[in-house]
């Protein structure tokens, strides 16, 4: 399975460093949807709050792909909330919004707008036929779900990042001695990927392993990482397990 250069990432990398920036001296309000055009605000008529954290959807996306989606974002965060909430309120301050569109041509009739237009929010645009929650038909057809790389690299550029660094910054030290050595091959699959995405796919790709995503899939990211089970990550790359046990929890399917 190849997966070429995700609309998460690509949000990222090009904007919300100067919005960060902007509203990093003190926390922002939760966005709403006054910062999106008005065609984006007549299309996205499905609304959800996940703890402060906006979602809006088109009205042809399932309930079960909200719930799924929804449930991830919560659940990733599970940890961050018992403790003292700083990644969530980092993405809040970042003004993220999660925006579900049907599908690749849903999505992209409001592509410009979201790259261009949007102001004084950052949309993370998720299309939800790549969504493969536990038991849906793809899933069990070996199907890798492509929501949960949305949601954690979310996590990643604009809640740990910044409430972190120093956590971000041994992420990647590991994920250089890891390509060094060839246990990360982000070339395999992602050659069209820039560098500057290879931390975050590392550490997307330790959490699929580390939560069971990849067992029982025969073609799964295309040989970008060696380990397939907990254990293999535990005992083969344990700086990157280390680091996925201080922030993230345990279990992710209750």
């Amino acid at each position: 399975m190849i997966r070429i250069l995700s609309l998460t990432s690509l949000v990222f990398l090009l904007g919300v460093a100067p919005v960060l920036a902007q509203n990093s001296a003190a926390p922002a309000p939760s966005p709403s949807l006054t910062c999106l055009t008005p065609e984006l605000e007549q299309a996205l008529t499905v609304h959800r709050d996940l703890k402060g954290i906006p979602l809006y959807a088109v009205p042809e996306v399932s309930e079960d792909h909200i719930n799924h989606i929804s449930y991830l974002f919560n659940r990733m965060l599970v940890r961050d909330d018992q403790l003292d909430g700083k990644i969530r309120s980092a993405i809040k301050q970042a003004k993220i919004v999660l925006m579900i569109f049907e599908d690749g041509e849903d999505l992209e009739e409001f592509e410009y707008q979201i790259f261009n237009d949007v102001k004084g929010c950052q949309p993370v645009p998720i299309i939800a036929i790549e969504v493969h929650y536990l038991g849906s038909l793809a899933e069990q057809h070996g199907m890798v779900d492509e929501s949960f790389a949305d949601v954690a690299e979310t996590i990643y550029y604009a809640g740990i990042r910044q409430a972190y660094p120093g956590w971000a910054q041994r992420l990647t030290r590991a994920q250089r001695s890891a390509y060094a050595d060839g246990r990360f091959n982000p070339h395999n699959a992602r050659d069209a990927e820039p560098r500057s995405e290879w931390t975050a796919i590392y550490l997307t790709i330790g959490l699929e392993v580390y939560y069971g995503l990849w067992q029982g899939k025969e073609m799964v990211r295309n040989g970008e990482y060696l380990f397939k089970t907990r254990e293999e990550l535990q005992e083969n790359d344990p700086a990157l397990f280390e680091l996925i046990e201080e922030i993230f929890p345990n279990i992710l399917y209750l």
